[in-house]
Protein backbone atom coordinates (compact mmCIF):
# COMPACT_ATOMS: atom_id res chain seq x y z
CA UNK A 1 0.00 0.00 0.00
CA UNK A 2 0.68 3.17 -0.26
CA UNK A 3 1.62 5.03 3.09
CA UNK A 4 2.74 8.16 3.59
CA UNK A 5 2.94 10.77 6.49
CA UNK A 6 4.00 14.34 7.37
CA UNK A 7 4.88 15.68 11.12
CA UNK A 8 5.30 19.25 11.64
CA UNK A 9 5.60 20.99 15.00
CA UNK A 10 5.54 24.74 14.78
CA UNK A 11 5.96 26.88 18.39
CA UNK A 12 3.28 29.85 18.90
CA UNK A 13 5.64 31.61 21.36
CA UNK A 14 9.44 31.55 21.18
CA UNK A 15 11.57 32.06 25.03
CA UNK A 16 12.91 35.84 24.78
CA UNK A 17 16.51 36.51 26.24
CA UNK A 18 16.88 39.36 27.99
CA UNK A 19 20.68 41.12 27.53
CA UNK A 20 21.96 43.95 29.86
CA UNK A 21 23.23 46.22 26.99
CA UNK A 22 22.89 45.86 23.13
CA UNK A 23 21.25 41.65 22.41
CA UNK A 24 22.37 40.50 18.95
CA UNK A 25 20.06 39.34 16.82
CA UNK A 26 18.88 35.84 17.42
CA UNK A 27 20.04 33.45 15.31
CA UNK A 28 17.77 32.60 12.43
CA UNK A 29 16.52 28.66 12.57
CA UNK A 30 16.61 27.00 9.19
CA UNK A 31 14.08 24.81 7.93
CA UNK A 32 15.36 20.83 7.67
CA UNK A 33 13.11 17.90 5.69
CA UNK A 34 14.34 14.98 7.14
CA UNK A 35 12.77 11.47 6.18
CA UNK A 36 12.93 7.91 4.84
CA UNK A 37 12.35 6.51 1.90
CA UNK A 38 10.75 2.82 2.01
CA UNK A 39 10.14 0.04 0.12
CA UNK A 40 6.46 -0.13 -0.26
CA UNK A 41 5.86 -3.83 -0.06
CA UNK A 42 8.49 -4.52 2.26
CA UNK A 43 8.73 -1.46 4.67
CA UNK A 44 12.35 -2.38 4.49
CA UNK A 45 14.32 1.52 3.59
CA UNK A 46 15.14 2.05 -0.05
CA UNK A 47 19.17 2.78 0.11
CA UNK A 48 20.84 4.95 -3.06
CA UNK A 49 16.99 6.46 -3.76
CA UNK A 50 17.54 9.90 -5.48
CA UNK A 51 15.20 12.71 -3.61
CA UNK A 52 14.89 15.78 -5.42
CA UNK A 53 13.29 18.58 -3.30
CA UNK A 54 11.20 21.45 -5.54
CA UNK A 55 9.55 24.55 -3.88
CA UNK A 56 6.21 25.52 -4.95
CA UNK A 57 6.35 22.89 -8.01
CA UNK A 58 9.17 24.86 -10.24
CA UNK A 59 12.43 25.72 -8.24
CA UNK A 60 14.96 22.52 -7.65
CA UNK A 61 16.22 23.11 -3.85
CA UNK A 62 18.11 20.13 -3.38
CA UNK A 63 19.33 16.72 -4.42
CA UNK A 64 20.65 13.75 -2.05
CA UNK A 65 21.22 9.94 -1.87
CA UNK A 66 19.34 8.34 0.61
CA UNK A 67 21.53 6.73 3.09
CA UNK A 68 21.66 3.74 5.64
CA UNK A 69 18.09 2.71 6.47
CA UNK A 70 16.95 4.92 3.52
CA UNK A 71 17.26 8.05 5.69
CA UNK A 72 17.73 11.36 4.21
CA UNK A 73 18.20 15.24 5.20
CA UNK A 74 17.90 18.53 3.44
CA UNK A 75 18.23 22.02 4.61
CA UNK A 76 15.25 24.23 2.75
CA UNK A 77 16.01 27.70 1.78
CA UNK A 78 12.49 29.00 3.61
CA UNK A 79 9.31 28.42 4.56
CA UNK A 80 6.48 27.75 1.61
CA UNK A 81 4.90 24.54 0.41
CA UNK A 82 7.14 21.66 -1.43
CA UNK A 83 7.50 18.43 -3.51
CA UNK A 84 9.15 15.42 -3.63
CA UNK A 85 9.99 13.31 -6.23
CA UNK A 86 11.90 9.92 -5.64
CA UNK A 87 13.33 7.69 -7.86
CA UNK A 88 15.41 4.23 -7.79
CA UNK A 89 16.68 1.43 -9.71
CA UNK A 90 14.14 -1.20 -9.69
CA UNK A 91 11.23 0.95 -8.31
CA UNK A 92 8.57 3.56 -10.10
CA UNK A 93 9.08 6.72 -9.65
CA UNK A 94 7.22 8.89 -7.71
CA UNK A 95 5.94 12.58 -6.74
CA UNK A 96 4.12 13.67 -3.78
CA UNK A 97 1.84 15.83 -2.79
CA UNK A 98 2.39 19.16 -2.00
CA UNK A 99 3.13 19.80 1.65
CA UNK A 100 3.46 22.94 4.03
CA UNK A 101 7.13 23.61 5.93
CA UNK A 102 6.64 26.52 8.30
CA UNK A 103 9.91 29.16 8.83
CA UNK A 104 12.22 27.96 10.92
CA UNK A 105 10.36 24.04 11.44
CA UNK A 106 11.60 20.61 10.66
CA UNK A 107 9.35 18.55 8.79
CA UNK A 108 9.72 14.74 9.20
CA UNK A 109 8.65 12.67 6.05
CA UNK A 110 8.23 8.80 5.47
CA UNK A 111 7.75 8.08 1.87
CA UNK A 112 7.09 4.55 0.37
CA UNK A 113 7.97 3.32 -3.33
CA UNK A 114 6.80 0.59 -5.49
CA UNK A 115 8.29 -2.24 -6.93
CA UNK A 116 8.67 -2.07 -10.63
CA UNK A 117 10.42 -4.69 -13.26
CA UNK A 118 13.94 -3.88 -14.22
CA UNK A 119 15.09 -4.14 -18.19
CA UNK A 120 17.95 -5.82 -18.62
CA UNK A 121 20.31 -4.59 -21.45
CA UNK A 122 20.62 -7.01 -24.64
CA UNK A 123 17.84 -8.95 -23.12
CA UNK A 124 14.75 -9.24 -25.33
CA UNK A 125 11.17 -10.72 -24.20
CA UNK A 126 9.10 -11.59 -26.88
CA UNK A 127 5.05 -12.40 -26.67
CA UNK A 128 1.43 -11.73 -27.90
CA UNK A 129 0.64 -8.32 -26.43
CA UNK A 130 -2.76 -8.64 -24.44
CA UNK A 131 -5.32 -6.39 -24.52
CA UNK A 132 -7.16 -4.57 -21.88
CA UNK A 133 -8.80 -7.28 -19.76
CA UNK A 134 -12.58 -7.00 -19.47
CA UNK A 135 -14.34 -6.78 -15.83
CA UNK A 136 -15.88 -9.67 -15.89
CA UNK A 137 -12.35 -11.54 -16.23
CA UNK A 138 -11.07 -9.25 -13.33
CA UNK A 139 -14.08 -10.27 -11.44
CA UNK A 140 -14.18 -13.36 -11.27
CA UNK A 141 -10.53 -13.81 -11.32
CA UNK A 142 -10.72 -11.67 -7.92
CA UNK A 143 -13.31 -13.99 -7.00
CA UNK A 144 -11.62 -17.04 -7.45
CA UNK A 145 -8.89 -15.89 -5.02
CA UNK A 146 -11.44 -15.84 -1.82
CA UNK A 147 -11.16 -12.29 -0.40
CA UNK A 148 -13.57 -10.26 0.35
CA UNK A 149 -17.29 -9.72 -0.93
CA UNK A 150 -18.63 -9.83 -4.12
CA UNK A 151 -22.32 -8.79 -5.87
CA UNK A 152 -23.46 -10.16 -8.90
CA UNK A 153 -26.11 -8.97 -11.43
CA UNK A 154 -28.50 -11.33 -10.48
CA UNK A 155 -28.39 -10.12 -6.83
CA UNK A 156 -28.89 -6.93 -7.77
CA UNK A 157 -31.85 -7.49 -9.77
CA UNK A 158 -33.50 -8.95 -6.47
CA UNK A 159 -32.51 -6.52 -4.50
CA UNK A 160 -34.30 -3.99 -7.13
CA UNK A 161 -32.67 -0.72 -5.67
CA UNK A 162 -33.58 2.43 -6.97
CA UNK A 163 -30.09 3.93 -5.91
CA UNK A 164 -26.56 2.73 -6.08
CA UNK A 165 -25.52 2.73 -2.26
CA UNK A 166 -28.62 0.45 -1.92
CA UNK A 167 -26.57 -2.35 -3.36
CA UNK A 168 -23.96 -2.04 -0.23
CA UNK A 169 -26.78 -3.11 2.17
CA UNK A 170 -26.17 -6.89 0.32
CA UNK A 171 -22.56 -7.00 1.94
CA UNK A 172 -21.76 -8.56 5.39
CA UNK A 173 -19.79 -5.91 7.76
CA UNK A 174 -20.51 -2.58 5.56
CA UNK A 175 -22.89 0.02 7.53
CA UNK A 176 -24.87 2.44 5.39
CA UNK A 177 -26.41 5.11 6.03
CA UNK A 178 -27.98 8.04 4.24
CA UNK A 179 -27.24 11.56 4.31
CA UNK A 180 -28.00 15.19 2.92
CA UNK A 181 -24.84 16.53 0.58
CA UNK A 182 -24.28 19.33 -1.82
CA UNK A 183 -23.38 18.10 -5.22
CA UNK A 184 -20.72 19.22 -7.26
CA UNK A 185 -23.58 20.63 -10.15
CA UNK A 186 -24.88 22.39 -6.58
CA UNK A 187 -28.01 19.74 -5.93
CA UNK A 188 -28.79 18.87 -2.84
CA UNK A 189 -29.15 15.32 -2.31
CA UNK A 190 -29.45 12.16 -0.07
CA UNK A 191 -25.61 9.92 -0.49
CA UNK A 192 -24.87 7.24 1.26
CA UNK A 193 -22.55 7.38 3.58
CA UNK A 194 -20.33 3.70 4.08
CA UNK A 195 -18.40 2.37 6.16
CA UNK A 196 -16.34 -1.13 7.00
CA UNK A 197 -17.04 -2.68 10.09
CA UNK A 198 -13.69 -4.06 10.12
CA UNK A 199 -10.09 -2.62 10.11
CA UNK A 200 -10.17 1.47 9.93
CA UNK A 201 -13.76 2.12 8.54
CA UNK A 202 -13.22 3.69 5.77
CA UNK A 203 -13.35 3.04 2.04
CA UNK A 204 -12.19 4.19 -0.91
CA UNK A 205 -14.00 3.63 -4.25
CA UNK A 206 -12.97 2.88 -7.72
CA UNK A 207 -15.19 2.44 -11.21
CA UNK A 208 -13.67 -0.11 -13.45
CA UNK A 209 -10.11 -0.08 -11.54
CA UNK A 210 -10.37 3.62 -11.91
CA UNK A 211 -9.96 4.83 -8.24
CA UNK A 212 -11.16 8.28 -6.88
CA UNK A 213 -8.65 10.96 -7.14
CA UNK A 214 -7.38 12.00 -3.44
CA UNK A 215 -8.92 14.95 -2.73
CA UNK A 216 -12.27 13.05 -3.91
CA UNK A 217 -12.22 10.61 -1.38
CA UNK A 218 -14.08 12.33 1.36
CA UNK A 219 -16.37 13.24 -0.05
CA UNK A 220 -16.87 10.79 -2.92
CA UNK A 221 -20.78 10.31 -3.60
CA UNK A 222 -20.93 14.01 -4.22
CA UNK A 223 -18.03 14.04 -7.23
CA UNK A 224 -18.46 12.49 -10.85
CA UNK A 225 -18.02 9.48 -11.45
CA UNK A 226 -19.89 8.29 -8.38
CA UNK A 227 -22.63 10.61 -8.64
CA UNK A 228 -24.05 9.88 -11.89
CA UNK A 229 -23.60 6.36 -11.14
CA UNK A 230 -27.44 4.42 -11.49
CA UNK A 231 -28.31 1.00 -10.60
CA UNK A 232 -28.58 -0.03 -13.92
CA UNK A 233 -25.53 0.76 -15.13
CA UNK A 234 -23.58 -1.81 -12.71
CA UNK A 235 -22.81 -5.41 -13.48
CA UNK A 236 -20.80 -6.68 -10.13
CA UNK A 237 -19.42 -5.04 -7.10
CA UNK A 238 -16.09 -5.45 -5.55
CA UNK A 239 -16.33 -5.26 -1.94
CA UNK A 240 -12.97 -5.13 0.12
CA UNK A 241 -13.49 -4.29 3.75
CA UNK A 242 -10.49 -3.94 4.77
CA UNK A 243 -6.29 -3.67 3.48
CA UNK A 244 -5.73 -6.74 4.16
CA UNK A 245 -8.40 -8.27 1.97
CA UNK A 246 -7.74 -5.73 -1.11
CA UNK A 247 -5.81 -7.36 -4.44
CA UNK A 248 -2.27 -6.33 -4.09
CA UNK A 249 -2.45 -4.00 -7.32
CA UNK A 250 -4.90 -1.95 -5.11
CA UNK A 251 -3.58 -1.41 -1.82
CA UNK A 252 -1.43 1.15 -2.64
CA UNK A 253 -4.50 3.49 -3.62
CA UNK A 254 -6.59 2.47 -0.49
CA UNK A 255 -6.31 5.31 1.32
CA UNK A 256 -7.57 8.61 2.67
CA UNK A 257 -5.52 12.12 3.35
CA UNK A 258 -6.17 13.24 6.72
CA UNK A 259 -5.46 16.16 8.53
CA UNK A 260 -5.06 15.97 12.82
CA UNK A 261 -4.47 19.39 14.92
CA UNK A 262 -3.08 18.81 18.61
CA UNK A 263 -1.95 21.38 20.66
CA UNK A 264 0.05 21.00 24.26
CA UNK A 265 1.42 24.12 26.75
CA UNK A 266 5.02 23.69 27.26
CA UNK A 267 6.70 24.91 30.59
CA UNK A 268 9.08 28.00 29.58
CA UNK A 269 8.48 28.18 26.32
CA UNK A 270 6.72 31.79 25.98
CA UNK A 271 7.59 35.37 26.54
CA UNK A 272 9.73 35.89 29.39
CA UNK A 273 10.16 31.89 30.29
CA UNK A 274 6.16 31.59 30.85
CA UNK A 275 4.46 28.83 29.66
CA UNK A 276 3.73 28.26 25.59
CA UNK A 277 1.49 26.72 22.88
CA UNK A 278 3.09 23.93 20.69
CA UNK A 279 0.78 23.12 17.94
CA UNK A 280 1.47 20.09 15.87
CA UNK A 281 0.09 19.15 12.29
CA UNK A 282 0.01 15.76 11.36
CA UNK A 283 -0.30 14.87 7.91
CA UNK A 284 -1.34 11.43 7.49
CA UNK A 285 -2.76 8.63 4.76
CA UNK A 286 -4.77 6.50 6.49
CA UNK A 287 -5.32 3.14 5.43
CA UNK A 288 -8.89 1.88 4.13
CA UNK A 289 -10.70 -0.88 2.23
CA UNK A 290 -12.00 -0.25 -1.62
CA UNK A 291 -15.15 -0.56 -3.26
CA UNK A 292 -15.07 -1.60 -7.09
CA UNK A 293 -18.01 -0.98 -9.05
CA UNK A 294 -17.97 -2.82 -12.19
CA UNK A 295 -19.96 -0.82 -14.91
CA UNK A 296 -22.03 -2.58 -17.80
CA UNK A 297 -19.85 -0.71 -20.28
CA UNK A 298 -16.59 -2.46 -19.13
CA UNK A 299 -18.00 -5.85 -18.56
Amino acid sequence: MRSCSLLVSLCVAAAAVGVATVAPAPARAQQVLRGRILDDSTRVGVVGADVQVALDDSVLVGRVSTGAGGMFAIRLPRGGLYRLQVSSLGYRTRTSRAFPVPEGDTVDVVFSLEPDAITLPGLTVEGDRPGPRRGREVFEERRAAGEGYFVTRAQIDSLKPLEVGEILELVDGVRVSWVQKTLDDGRRQLTPEVTSKLGTGCLVYAVDDRVMRPEDRLNPWAVFPLSALRPQDIEAVEVYRHLGEAPRELRNQAWIPITQNSGRTVRGMGVDASDGLVITNRYEELTCGMIVFRTRAAW
